[in-house]
């Protein structure tokens, strides 16, 4: 069988798989997860993992465009299904706990997940510990957090943690991880960086990392599960580079990125998906809306740190001064995107950015984004206009309930965008407007009109509120 490789850092391979391989991994994710017929699997993937038909167990599908519509029927599902093993990549946790803040109320039943698989992409601790805290109050048991890495090359699985056990989470020393890719646990008050274990590796597969031991390397695979060349290829060597990077301590293994996925600068390693967590830190900014990468520039003999990130102008600047101040790093080129390039298992794929950056097709946004910054500073020091009509109070209303933004910080010349929104959250404010208070808009429209004095100007001059808001509704 051929299995084409997510290109999270290249071109999609074809990668061969005997019946050995499948059935080998097959056997070590039943032997490593205790999978038993009885299992109910979630998931959101398609149909094509064939691990309920080696067990015998159901599986049901939750569809994306209905989960991204309401994120909380992942939740309600497990609940009425009485799921035990479940997945769920960082973004849509985070697109669940954002959800479960305007219904603190609301309390799922999740007693009988046992495995909840957490990877397909760099684990964020923080996000992870959030997510954790949050969901024990739903009776979701600390042990049910299952950090896993597997790639295309190894079938699936590469390795799992034992079963029954929190994640364990390393802290590092950044500065000796940065400067010399050494894996030293910090020990005092000192700028660290936290990485969860991948566990240890499944039943017939061996793992290794290239270079000293106690130091940052690639992981290297070999096993009855792993490939032994791709389609149109050379065959693969005994030991298969995946292209991440990581390290061993005491045979648990911690990845802590990809080798392209690197900026060398000033002598310094700086992990992308390290600094799109942090630059997450700003309000309005989600995990895989946000890219950094590194493009080595011949004249400046450094690499040059771009910043490509789905907003305004002001957003870019919150964004450059938070990680200037965590980090010290100075971003040279700012690029806004409508979209990011991803694999079909959710994988942010920096590598095409820098290869259109390269290419020459960010030259045009990035100069004009460079001329908006420089205005921005006058912009913040407008002051903000309270609302004053009917219409304007009212979108000011649901525009602070959905970002969850105290009415002092926004103005009527704020945009939705600047604010922090993006195109998801913009759809539940329509959903809201129209089922709440009858109020009938679209996404064109509110691009037409981004900010609450122009799009309070058109809703009433279309008459929109007021004759189809029912009295006491909303008070303006």
């Amino acid at each position: 069988m051929i299995q084409f490789s997510s290109g999270t850092t290249g071109t999609p391979k074809g990668v061969c798989l005997t019946h050995r391989n499948i059935l080998a991994n097959l056997a070590a994710i039943e032997k490593g997860m205790d999978l038993v017929p009885e299992d109910v699997e979630l998931v959101g993937s398609p149909f094509f993992h064939l691990v309920p038909l080696y067990v015998g167990n159901n599986q049901l599908h939750l569809d994306t465009f209905a989960f991204i519509r309401y994120p909380l029927l992942w939740l309600e599902s497990i609940e009425k299904h009485g799921a035990t093993i479940t997945a769920a990549p960082g973004f849509s946790r985070a697109l669940i706990l954002e959800r479960l803040k305007r219904q603190p109320d609301k309390k799922y039943n999740l007693a009988d997940l046992r495995l909840l698989c957490n990877g397909a992409e760099p684990i964020s601790v923080d996000l992870m510990t959030r997510f954790m805290t949050e969901m024990g109050g739903h009776g979701l048991k600390p042990t049910a957090m299952f950090p896993v890495y597997g790639l295309a090359e190894a079938t699936l699985a590469v390795t799992f943690p034992p079963l029954n056990q929190t994640p364990k989470i390393e802290t590092l020393s950044r500065k000796r991880l940065q400067s010399y890719q050494q894996a030293v646990i910090s020990q005092k008050d000192e700028e660290v960086i936290s990485f969860v274990s991948v566990g240890v590796p499944v039943s017939g597969c061996e793992i290794r990392i290239v270079g000293e031991e106690g130091y940052v390397g690639e992981i290297q695979i070999k096993g009855e599960n792993v490939t032994k060349g791709y389609y149109n290829c050379e065959p693969a060597p005994e030991w298969l580079a995946t292209g991440d990077l990581g390290y061993l301590r005491d045979g648990w293994l911690y990845v802590t990125g990809r080798s392209k996925d690197i900026i060398f600068l000033h002598g310094q390693n700086y992990y992308a998906h390290d600094l799109e967590n942090i630059a997450c830190q700003v309000p309005g900014i989600k995990l895989g809306r946000v890219a950094l990468w590194g493009s080595f520039d011949e004249k400046l003999g450094r690499d040059k740190v771009l910043l490509f990130l789905r907003g305004e102008a002001e957003l870019f600047w919150q964004v450059q001064q938070h990680l200037r101040r965590v980090t010290g790093l100075e971003i040279d080129v700012m690029i806004p995107l409508k979209s990011f390039p991803k694999t079909s298992s959710g994988k942010l794929q920096r590598y095409k950015l820098g290869q259109q950056f390269a290419a020459g097709e960010f030259t045009q946004v990035s100069q004009e984004m460079a001329q908006l910054l420089e205005e921005v500073k006058v912009q913040r020091r407008q002051e903000k206009i309270a609302p004053r009509t009917f219409t304007e109070k009212l979108l000011h209303r649901v525009w602070c309930e959905e970002l969850l933004l105290p009415p002092e910080d926004m103005g009527i010349e704020d945009t939705f965008i600047e604010l922090g929104g993006n195109s998801l959250r913009m759809a539940f404010v329509v959903q809201k407007l129209a089922r709440q208070y009858q109020v009938n808009l679209d996404q064109a429209t509110w691009a037409e009109y981004p900010t609450i004095r122009e799009l309070a100007a058109y809703l009433d001059q279309r008459s929109t509120i007021g004759v189809k808001t029912r009295t006491g509704v909303f008070k303006g």
